[in-house]
């Protein structure tokens, strides 16, 4: 299967202090994850970050 083929999205929330976001691993056992994330502050600015592989569901 090609890479993004099954994108979800998992909002971010912020909890003490911290940035969290939680994912649904459902059926994906022995699959790798890759993770993109993308942040824009309030002037607009962007970036994103894509990290292939990141781990293997278990």
């Amino acid at each position: 299967m090609k890479g993004g083929a099954t994108w979800t999205q998992a909002p971010a929330q912020q909890r003490d202090g911290k940035w969290t976001a939680v994912l649904d691993h459902s059926g994906a056992g022995g699959k790798q994850v890759t993770i993109k994330a993308g942040f824009t502050d309030a002037h607009g600015n962007a970036v994103s970050q894509t990290i292939t592989r990141a781990y293997e569901v278990r």
